[in-house]
């Protein structure tokens, strides 16, 4: 990924965001995200409009989206808002301002170049390929749930969604089960900019990426050959007619890793929550576990793992009844578009049937030309444990404070005690 670069510096420090304690409605502080004033904050913002200027501490300030339609409207224009990593990147801050190696990954690319990549790696993606994953996904949920179903008691994302999410993605990729941990501990720490208890030390980034590095090298030069031939698509691809060098596979490598895991381990851990907000739904859902396709929509609606997305304008432009100008930082939250009132009848309030009926789709997995490849994966992975535990443990609740990431970017919890009913779980 950046194997490259000399060892951690200014440039890493500039990854973490700066906070406007002048602005209590700054949406950048990652603190409000971690105790959910953010929505607060939001609510504040939309007597402005869906798109307000939100200034920035050593900064030139971003433009938040945060009506769903309007967040629609900027993922169709890639041509007016980009995502490339050559006009700043997908993240909120300037990719080119955080490395000394910015590279072509997946999420930093607009079409036609990230259209080059999506095709290669499409197969993977179908409805035919997902379905042949269905009895694995379903063993794994199984055996899980075996595991703690007599304690009574677990940590539900160290016990059950991590390894439920990591499973999937050694699956694609080929990888032995047991490597998950590792690549899940990787991801943690990458995407931990703003949580100093992960990134304890700006060393310990380095020292992720090198140790990442390393093992995506292993593959890139053929030394190791995972069991599945996805990673050797991506090894070989040509972004415009131009092959990917190493720093731009280990940086798409990591990409599918969080895309395969990061979506559906944070929803099913939000899943508790909603099943305990929503308690006739889940009613509904132990006499129908049908219903588990529909609830997962909204879990992944409510929850909004990707807080969220970085664009820039590429020329001045009207979005929202703001004019934003060529060279703006236009970020989107989905975080508030999924909540957002003129879409969806008291959206900061969990009801699991709600996609039973004919309402807007969220944007957790973005829209046009950006619509995540790996939605299919996501909502079944998230029905088949909601079966499942409504089958097995039907009773399971929340039983203590949970650990959230401090982070405006990943909408995550690094912990979450649960209880059950033993009796109920055999």
């Amino acid at each position: 990924m950046h194997n490259k670069q000399p060892p951690i510096d200014n440039l890493a420090v500039m990854r973490r965001s700066s906070i406007d304690e002048k602005n209590p409605l700054d949406t950048k502080n990652p603190e409000v995200h971690s105790n959910d004033r953010i929505f607060t904050i939001f609510q504040e913002l939309r007597l402005k409009g869906p798109v307000v200027w939100n200034p920035e501490v050593n900064e030139r300030g971003f433009w938040s989206v945060i009506g769903r339609n309007e967040i629609v409207e900027v993922y169709k224009k890639p041509e007016i808002f980009s995502a490339s990593w050559q006009n700043g990147g997908f993240r909120m801050f300037d990719t080119d301002k955080v490395t000394n190696t910015p590279n072509r990954a997946f999420f930093a690319l607009d079409p036609p170049e990230r259209t080059d990549i999506r095709r290669a790696i499409s197969k993977w993606f179908t409805p035919l390929m997902v379905a042949q994953n269905i009895p694995t996904i379903r063993q794994r949920a199984e055996r899980l749930i075996e595991a703690i179903a007599k304690k009574g008691k677990a940590d539900f994302v160290a016990e059950v969604s991590f390894p439920y999410s990591m499973g999937l993605a050694t699956d694609l990729m080929g990888l032995e089960e047991s490597f998950g941990p590792t690549l899940g501990r990787w991801i943690e720490v990458l995407l931990a900019d703003d949580d100093p208890d992960v990134m304890t030390t700006l060393d310990v980034r380095q020292q992720a990426i090198s140790e990442f590095d390393e093992w995506a090298l292993e593959i890139f030069e053929g030394r190791f050959r995972p069991n599945t031939d996805l990673l050797d698509v991506l090894r070989r691809v040509s972004i415009g007619g131009n092959k990917l060098n190493f720093d731009d596979f280990s940086v798409n490598v990591l990409g599918l890793v969080a895309a395969f895991s990061e979506t559906t381990r944070h929803a099913l851990s939000y899943a508790i929550l909603a099943l305990d907000a929503d308690p006739l739904g889940r009613a509904r859902l132990i006499a129908d576990p049908s219903l588990a396709s529909v609830s997962a929509k909204e879990i992944i609606r409510w929850a909004s793992p990707t807080s969220h997305f970085r664009r820039t304008a590429m020329r001045d432009v009207e979005l929202g009844g703001a004019q934003i100008r060529k060279g703006d930082k236009v970020v989107l939250w989905l975080t508030a578009a999924n909540r957002d009132s003129t879409q969806w009848d008291c959206p900061d309030q969990v009801n699991l049937t709600r996609f039973a009926g004919d309402v807007p789709a969220h944007v957790s997995f973005g829209a046009g030309p950006s619509f995540c490849l790996g939605w299919r994966y996501a909502e079944l992975e998230l029905s088949i444990m909601l079966e499942t535990l409504a089958r097995r443990l039907p009773d399971i609740r929340q039983a203590g404070s949970e650990l959230r990431l401090k982070s405006n970017f990943v909408r995550a919890i690094r912990s979450l005690p649960v209880e059950f009913t033993p009796s109920l779980a055999g």
